[in-house]
Order: structure tokens, then C-alpha cells, then sequence
């Protein structure tokens, strides 16, 4: 890419979005195009997988929902909420699902409410406030070999970070790659094996992170690996 190419496009694309790259392969701006685009590259590699972690995860926690409400409540949409155990923020969440709906002119069924939630909402579900309501007598069961909710609930979180990152463009390169693939898999592990295979042999993740572009040495004065299996300098505090 000739220098003149890429100032015209470092304005397009701002400056301030561009300042991590360029600031991580030592100034040099046609490497920092490299690295913005593999990181877009990177960012549609992942979110192929985590598409299919979503819709496996969401499904068994939607089928244990169902079970529990019908026999609790004997109504199988568990999302009207017949025991009244949820949150504003919760219903605010189903309710904004539900006009999205109406506003396509759709028909409001089961199937469709669930796939208009996102993943931050069943994220949610699995909160403290839940523990005694929702986790003990209902979702556990989706995942029979862990009785502790914070053993789901902390790999979606972090799963739910780097979904939100990718869906707004924003910098994955200096994430713990490597770290997050093996937690998207081994999520999809504990909630159904067979399928956890499935996914495991469409996701191109590793391969992607083997063509990494380079940057330099974080301040720990460590180089970044290639692989992309290091944390990098922006890892998220938790």
C-alpha cells in the first residue's frame, strides 16, 4: 500500500481508531493497515464460532426455561414470566425482543423471541440475583456436571466481551486469543459434547492465529506472541 494510500485512509478511518495499531507496530502506518485488517479478518473468524456457541448455549438453557415453567407454572413460555421472579432489566430485555417482532411484522413465537435475545441476556441470567429462582431449580440442569452458577457464568462473561468487541469493531488483536478459543469450546464441551465436536472442526481460529502480523515488544519487555496467545497490553481488569 503506497504512504499516500494509507494517510488518505488513516483519515477516513479516524486517527484516534488507528492510534493502538499503529502505537503496537512501532509507528509504522502501511503495518498498521496489516494489523487492522487481520484483526477485522480475525474478529469475522471468531464470531463464526461464537455464533454457533451462542445459539448451542442459548437453546439448552431455553429448553430447561421451558421444562421448569410448564411444570411449575403450566404455561411453556417462560419469558411472560408466570412466577414474576424477573428482574426490570430482564423483562425490559424480553419486551424490547418482542417489539423487535412486531416491528418486522412477525408473528411472536417461542422460537423467535429466543433468537432475539442476545447473548448478554442469557449471560444475565446465569447473576447472583438468579442463584435460588432460576439457577437451582432450573439451569443447572443444563449443565449437570458443574453445580456452581459462577463456573458458566464467568466464561460467558468473558465470551460476551469479546462478542461485543467484534460486533463494534474494535481492536481483538491484543486479546488472549488462544485463551478465548479454548473457553468458547469448552463451554460448547460442558453443554453437549457431540456438538462441542461439531463446532471444534468448523472453527478456523487457530489457523487464523498463526498468520498474525507482528508487534512489538509489550512494556513487560516479553515480545507479543504471533500466536496470539499472550493477554497483550490491553487485556480486560476484571
Amino acid at each position: 500500500m503506497p504512504l499516500t494510500d494509507a494517510a488518505v485512509l488513516e483519515r477516513r478511518l479516524s486517527p484516534d481508531r488507528l492510534a493502538p495499531y499503529r502505537q503496537d507496530v512501532g509507528g509504522d502506518l502501511r503495518k498498521a493497515f496489516e494489523l487492522y485488517e487481520w484483526n477485522a479478518r480475525m474478529g469475522a473468524t471468531f464470531w463464526r464460532t461464537l455464533g454457533h456457541v451462542e445459539v448451542l448455549v442459548r437453546n439448552a438453557m431455553h429448553d430447561q426455561l421451558t421444562t421448569w415453567s410448564l411444570q411449575q407454572h403450566g404455561e411453556s413460555r417462560w419469558y411472560l414470566d408466570p412466577g414474576g421472579i424477573f428482574t426490570d432489566k430482564t423483562t425490559e430485555s424480553i419486551e424490547a425482543a418482542v417489539q423487535k417482532l412486531r416491528a418486522k411484522r412477525r408473528d411472536e413465537t417461542t422460537g423467535r423471541v429466543v433468537a432475539e435475545l442476545s447473548w448478554g441476556f442469557w449471560r444475565f441470567l446465569l447473576i447472583s440475583s438468579y442463584d435460588r429462582s432460576l439457577w437451582l431449580p432450573c439451569l443447572r440442569h443444563a449443565w449437570p456436571a458443574h453445580s456452581l452458577r459462577q463456573t458458566l457464568y464467568d466464561p460467558m462473561d468473558r465470551l460476551n466481551d469479546l462478542r461485543n468487541r467484534i460486533a463494534h469493531h474494535e481492536p481483538i488483536y491484543n486479546r488472549p486469543l488462544r485463551d478465548l478459543h479454548t473457553t468458547a469450546l469448552t463451554l460448547a464441551e460442558w453443554t453437549c459434547p457431540a456438538t462441542a465436536e461439531w463446532i471444534r472442526a468448523q472453527c478456523e481460529v487457530l489457523d487464523m492465529l498463526k498468520t498474525r502480523p507482528w508487534t512489538r515488544p509489550c512494556q513487560t519487555g516479553q515480545p507479543t506472541r504471533r500466536s496470539g496467545g499472550g493477554s497483550g497490553r490491553r487485556q480486560r481488569r476484571r
